[in-house]
């Protein structure tokens, strides 16, 4: 329901709009110069009972087709694209159904809109629909902010601004409207489109001397093809759904043409007759194989390709995968919907950057149709692989998921005993409604009290000012406030809240998000049955009052999931006063593994999907009855209750560096954890099975990794001298139905055991360093140890430079580098120093902050700032 315009580069607005979808949270910074920042983002979905993941990310620009696919949103972050608009198709899986939703965004590259310091505009054009197009007969609403800059971040929001909202078509202005900014740092407008001609609009906030941030909106009839994951047939005629709208209303009784660009470059002409609903079908029969472009008279709809064979994985558009492991890769390939059992086929792999064949395959599938192939992960992260697969007998094979994205495995977080925490009550909210924000701000598991928290709240991704507020912590270290969304607040945008606050000169922020949707759609598209008429029932209500809400409309189209493109039936309803309605749809009886439901309501477009078959069979999975550790190998085996026999495509860990291999019913397999997993962490183990007549089915199952025998210790005091008794205490954990059986502690480095027991203690009588060790065994015979290094100083304690932190000597030769005292030697502990060289703390300790050999009267000065800023350098 958002476009966004006029960043100068792709990567804000691209990241921006993700973020709108509430899948990628921006930052916001600290106010001071040369602070740290710690931020964080919260997901508002994933505080749900909802599992959800992201299976691949898409990009369709609108004018030329061209199709953008990514992993995850993280890797759209490093892309530049074309300029254009484009729609945006992340897919997801939810509680094991894949559900599909979009969004759209307009790159320019153009217009400057970011501003490191002074007074930056903002602007959204806000649209009452998910598609984006608004009627030659209606009304545009946008709204405009101005935000206060220092450093590259919001530091407030700016009233009483004049600005003059401008909106133009091809550097043509068609309204100006004046607005003034109020004290929440933001104004709206409303422009009135009656006799404006179908076509993109761009909205520009402009300003003397400021940036000139632009959203833009399309005005016309909104036509569109509902999303297939499938592919064509040539020379089979295939039913494709057809839907069209006047901005919220569907279309009927009108001819919509569709446009139809073919492999060879002939272009076929088609008139879709619409009807209730906003529903029309188009019959079309592809010629060849190839990719088919299907645009409607004002946008690019959708590409489909089109193969004589089918080749299904248990991935989608993208798998991610490791660098520098073996990936194993498997698929099925069918045709009408049945195995193609001894086929021999030539897969080729391809790095698509640069088009170098990586490596060839030729192989046979197997009485299931199935083949496995096996090769060495690249070393380079970002770099992505494209799978071809052709028949030696000439048939082409069409692949869906034939793309492998390649990361480096991820990271355990560092440490981060200081936390700032923003919890949002609801993930989706209506107009005039309220919902509890709430605040914790801890170090480690202790509170931290009375410390002012800023909390800026913005509308939509584009960063629109809405208010802000301040807190400030109680004892137990928590704030909280009441977010009221206001009666005239975008309806369908996103409302995001992002806190912030300071703790030992740090800056920390975290972010929340809810969308703003007054109404709440509520039906049910699985567990649908193949060969019958299904009804879908549909309740539509307010979400702020809880009553019914009459005259909705609401359209589904019925698609095959998996094999072959085609759009079986179509419904449409409007609630009646009950604000309830139903749709019909029967699906054909030969339906198989699953279908798509693409419902369009106010906030969702004919790309949105869900839905799901009673399966034609199912499966008991066995897994080991032990929680395997990281590296571990465990057994595999299922059951079915189908009468013929059925192979699996077994994939483990789920989707994210998974790895596959063939198993049939009945049979065992190893596989292993990997290495790689935490402690604790859930994987998932998926089949995607296939039958011998044809019948498809998915199963999936988890395990959860053993937690595993950890050894760990704290000492006190941190900062001992010599003589000085020092308490050491174990912290290690170890795994459920597990318990530790001995501790031995070493503490003078010669791997003996000098101490046991839950608890020691030990003195050193000389300053320097010193490795203590700490091994823990369990019931099992499991050991591990953990090993820390303490500095033994006879230095006097030295008061803070800055902030409240003393610093701290980190490697125990008596000179305290860490100036700030954050626990790191960084450019900011460089510049403490520069900045407070003259006083009293740095020139009453020579002896912690004489850095330079050459340091002579027993003063610290410039010198000695410049060989910290070395040792900072060559650590």
């Amino acid at each position: 329901m958002t476009r966004m315009t006029g960043f100068n580069s792709t990567r804000r607005s691209v990241l921006t709009t993700l973020a709108g979808m509430g899948l990628l949270g921006g930052t916001v910074s600290g106010e001071v110069a040369n602070e740290t920042d710690h931020t964080s983002t919260t997901n508002s979905l994933s505080q749900t009972p909802t599992e959800r993941r992201v299976l691949g990310v898409e990009l369709i620009h609108h004018n030329t087709g061209e199709r953008f696919i990514y992993s995850s949103y993280t890797d759209v972050e490093k892309e530049e694209l074309p300029d254009g608009g484009y729609n945006i198709i992340e897919a997801t899986e939810e509680d094991g159904e894949i559900v599909r939703r979009t969004s759209s965004v307009h790159i320019s590259q153009g217009v400057q809109a970011t501003v490191d310091d002074g007074t930056e505009l903002r602007v959204l054009v806000h649209v009452p629909t998910e598609h984006d197009y608004v009627p030659t007969t209606g009304s545009i609403d946008i709204w405009a902010g101005a935000v206060q800059r220092q450093n590259g971040r919001d530091t407030g929001f700016v009233s009483d601004q004049d600005i003059t909202v401008r909106v133009e078509s091809s550097g043509t202005t068609i309204a100006t409207k004046s607005v003034t900014t109020d004290q929440s740092g933001s104004a709206t407008a409303t422009i009135d489109l009656s006799g404006v001609e179908p076509g993109r609009y761009r909205v520009l906030a402009e300003a003397t001397g400021l940036n000139t941030p632009a959203d833009s909106f399309e005005v016309g009839t909104y036509t569109d093809m509902p999303f297939h994951w499938t592919g064509l047939t040539p020379g089979e005629e295939t039913t494709l759904g057809i839907y069209s709208a006047q901005g919220l209303e569907p279309e009927a009784g009108v001819s919509r043409s569709i446009t139809v660009e073919e492999p060879d470059g002939t272009v076929r002409d088609f008139d879709v007759q619409i009807e209730e609903g906003g529903i029309g079908f188009l019959d079309y029969t592809p010629t060849s194989s190839g990719e088919y472009r299907f645009r409607s008279d004002s946008d690019y709809m959708s590409s489909l390709e089109s193969g004589e064979l089918k080749a299904i994985t248990p991935y989608f558009e993208i798998r991610n995968q490791y660098v520098n492991d073996t990936v194993t890769w498997s698929a099925f390939i069918l045709q009408d919907r049945e195995p193609v059992s001894n086929l021999d086929i030539d897969v080729t792999i391809t790095e698509e950057r640069d088009s170098i064949v990586i490596e060839e395959f030729s192989t046979t599938t197997n009485e299931f149709g199935q083949f496995s192939i096996s090769f060495e992960a690249p070393a380079e992260s970002g770099t992505e692989y494209e799978i071809d697969i052709q028949a030696t007998d000439g048939r082409s094979v069409f692949l869906f998921g034939d793309r492998i994205d390649f990361r480096s495995p991820p990271q355990p977080p560092a440490p981060e005993p200081i936390e700032l925490d923003i919890d949002v009550e609801d993930y989706v909210i209506g107009l005039g409604s309220e919902t509890n924000v709430a605040i914790e701000f801890t170090d480690g598991d202790q509170p931290l009290s009375d410390k002012d928290i800023s909390l800026q709240y913005y509308y939509s991704f584009n960063d629109v000012p809405v208010g802000s507020e301040s807190l400030t912590t109680n004892a137990d270290g928590e704030a909280s406030t009441v977010l009221s969304i206001p009666e005239t607040a975008p309806d369908g945008e996103r409302i995001y809240v992002r806190a912030r606050a300071q703790a030992d000169g740090t800056t920390y922020t975290d972010e929340d998000s809810l969308s703003i949707e007054q109404f709440n759609y509520d039906f049910e598209a699985y567990g649908l049955d193949p060969g019958v008429n299904n009804s879908i029932d549909i309740s539509v209500t307010d979400r702020s009052t809880g009553d019914p809400v009459s005259d909705v409309d609401v359209t589904m189209f019925g698609n095959r999931y998996h094999v072959d493109a085609e759009t079986f039936d179509a419904g449409y309803t409007q609630t009646g006063s009950d604000g309830t309605g139903t749709i019909d749809l029967t699906i054909p009886s030969d339906a198989t593994n699953d279908i798509m439901i693409n419902q369009i309501t106010r906030y969702s477009d004919a790309n949105n999907s869900r839905g799901q078959l009673n399966p034609p069979f199912t499966a008991d999975i066995s897994l080991p009855s032990v929680d395997p550790k990281p590296g571990d190998s465990f057994s595999i085996s299922y059951s079915t209750d189908y009468t013929e026999p059925v192979s699996a495509i077994v994939a483990f860990p789920g989707r994210e560096n998974a790895a596959t291999t063939l198993l049939a019913e009945n049979e065992t397999k190893t596989l292993s954890v990997p290495a790689s997993v935490a402690p604790g962490d859930y994987l998932d183990v998926e089949l995607l099975m296939i039958s011998a007549d044809g019948e498809a089915a998915v199963s999936r199952d988890s395990l959860q990794v053993a937690e595993g025998l950890t050894a760990g210790f704290e000492y006190d005091p941190s900062e001992p001298a010599p003589g000085e008794m020092i308490t050491f205490t174990d912290t290690s954990t170890v795994g459920p139905n597990a318990t530790i059986t001995s501790r031995e502690w070493d503490f003078s480095g010669d791997g003996s055991t000098d101490s046991t027991g839950d608890t020691a203690s030990h003195t050193f009588d000389e300053a320097g360093l010193y490795d203590v060790s700490l091994t823990v065994t369990d019931g099992a015979d499991n050991t591990d140890t953990a090993t820390q290094t303490v500095s033994v100083s006879s230095q006097t304690a030295i008061p803070p430079v800055v902030g409240d932190s003393p610093p701290q000597d980190l490697n125990g030769d008596g000179l305290y580098r860490d100036i700030d005292g954050d626990g790191e030697v960084d450019i900011f502990d460089v510049q403490a120093l520069y900045n407070n060289l003259d006083s009293d703390v740095v020139q009453n300790n020579p002896a912690a902050f004489s850095f330079s050999s050459g340091s002579a009267n027993g003063e610290v000065d410039i010198f000695d700032v410049q060989a910290l800023y070395n040792d900072m350098q060559n650590q």
